[in-house]
């Protein structure tokens, strides 16, 4: 039996390769959690994967960010709203874990950090999606430049 929540398949795909990747490791990163779960791993390992998640989703979520300013995407304070609540709530779910590890986690992983996972990008990603889409032959080639563009420092 999988011990897989959220199974991947298409229906995550929004088109864009780069986002389309980050959201297949996302998945990926969640299902290992829950694997160690299932599996008794130990704590050192489950803290790990926690820890490498959330700097996961940290640095997806500020690569759309960034795709939606240099697009001027029109919902992108509702998008990052999105963003930040999650975060938040991951966070807090990350304390709670540390303060005590042997409480009953399976309501919140399974049900509403998958349902938000998903939701946001079956619903939320795709809508930025559909308007990238629909932009220019020139906009999306200024898309696939951004994505080969190397990312600057601050400091650059």
């Amino acid at each position: 039996m999988s011990t897989n929540l959220i199974p991947w398949n298409d229906d995550f795909l929004i088109g864009i390769t780069e986002l389309d990747d980050e959201h297949r490791d996302l998945i990926e990163q969640f299902n290992a959690y829950t694997k160690a779960l299932n599996e008794e791993q130990g704590l050192a390992e489950i803290r790990k994967i926690l820890g490498n998640l959330y700097a996961r989703l940290e640095m997806h979520f500020a690569l759309e960010e960034r795709v939606m300013r240099a697009f001027e995407y029109e919902d992108f304070q509702d998008h990052k709203s999105e963003h930040n609540s999650l975060l938040n709530e991951y966070s807090d779910f990350i304390e709670k874990f540390r303060e005590d590890p042997e409480l009953e986690y399976e309501e919140l992983v399974s049900n509403r950090i998958r349902h938000w996972i998903v939701h946001h990008i079956l619903e939320s990603d795709k809508k930025m999606a559909r308007m990238i889409h629909y932009m220019s032959a020139e906009e999306r080639e200024k898309l696939r430049n951004f994505f080969d563009s190397p990312v600057q420092s601050p400091s650059e």
